[in-house]
């Protein structure tokens, strides 16, 4: 359901601070650096 167009969409900060931090502990980023290809 998109709430975007709802009277009173929902935001993040409507979600217990708990909750908000243990989703901030699951983001996890990796960063590649691709040096090259090989070609079949």
């Amino acid at each position: 359901m998109q709430e975007a167009d709802s009277a009173q969409p929902w935001s993040v900060d409507d979600a217990p601070a708990k909750f908000v931090a243990g989703q901030l502990r699951a983001i996890v980023g990796e960063r590649l650096m691709i040096t090259g290809s090989k070609r079949s």
